[in-house]
């Protein structure tokens, strides 16, 4: 190749190589969902680690045969900033869930993917490499007939070897300059009377959402039942809020649960989001963070 074409080709790519840089990863690999027939089928799976994640009481009344129960307070302990990037306390608090490299991780609960999606993102974050969601909730596969049982599952607690996928996390501050940044969208997974400022969190702070947030309720990606709508469906209401899904996206709800559903929904339509999982909880620890209330979506502080 002669200097001349050598640089007409530079010329022609070095564009689309800039641009490339500078725009998020594309088509992440895309969560499983495993539905409630594919499940029944699957139960006796020596590879399927299956985790229950109501509480204990519940599932010491009954359970899917062979699953095991998480404690989900325990593990939304290690979110708080002093734990987050902890391996060591991370590996201790996942032994018991006994997985290993070659585990095909599943979670459910009985509350619309709220508890489950929350296990199924803080799982991914700590580089467990097949972990996804069941497609419905325990009232569901009850009502549907399915075998349950009430026998505790005993596991011989496992090390897993934790390794940060540190890029799927965003900190307040990443928040903070994502206001000023119109390449970084902010998305709330709250209800639409919490997103106005209508509804008040139970635990005190601050009623509204972050400054230019849009919103995107979880609830509208996940039916009564637990199930996720149909793809078309999702991309519906993302085009509703306003959500463009060629930029980047920071999700968060109030403390972490309903943001990592909408998490999930969103890289199973290949569109990457990193997780405020503190939330406004911890934005609003932050007397200086301005919360913003009413329903213009996209709307700056004033």
């Amino acid at each position: 190749m002669n200097i001349f074409r050598l640089m007409t080709v530079l010329t022609l790519a070095l564009p689309a190589l800039a641009r490339a840089a500078e725009e998020p990863a594309r088509r992440p690999e895309a969560p499983p969902l495993l539905s409630h027939d594919e499940l029944q089928r699957r139960l006796n799976d020596p590879h399927l680690r299956l985790l229950d994640a109501r509480s204990r009481a519940d599932y010491e009344k009954g359970h899917i045969p062979g699953a095991l129960w998480v404690d989900v307070q325990e593990l939304q302990a290690l979110t708080r900033p002093e734990t987050l990037s902890d391996k060591d306390t991370w590996a201790r608090a996942l032994a018991p869930l006994a997985i290993d490299e070659t585990s095909e991780v599943y979670v459910y609960d009985d509350d619309r993917q709220h508890n489950a999606g929350r296990v199924w993102w803080q799982l991914s974050y700590a580089g467990v490499p097949r972990v996804g969601l069941i497609d419905g909730g325990f009232p569901l596969w009850v009502r549907e007939r399915r075998p349950v049982n009430s026998e505790t599952v005993q596991v011989e607690p496992r090390t897993f070897a934790v390794s940060f996928h540190a890029k799927r996390a965003a900190s307040r501050d990443e928040v903070r300059s994502a206001i000023q940044d119109n390449k970084v969208q902010i998305v709330d997974a709250r209800s639409a009377a919490e997103y106005r400022g209508e509804k008040k969190p139970q635990n005190g702070g601050h009623a509204g959402h972050i400054p230019t947030a849009r919103l995107l309720d979880l609830y509208d990606l996940v039916d009564a039942d637990g199930r996720f709508v149909s793809a078309d469906a999702q991309r519906e209401q993302l085009a509703k809020a306003g959500i463009a899904p060629d930029r980047q996206i920071i999700v968060y709800s109030h403390g972490g649960n309903r943001s990592a559903g909408v998490i999930f929904a969103l890289r199973r339509l290949g569109i990457p989001a990193r997780h405020y999982i503190g939330g406004l909880s911890d934005w609003a620890s932050d007397p200086s963070a301005p919360v913003v209330e009413g329903a213009e979506a996209g709307r700056r502080a004033e």
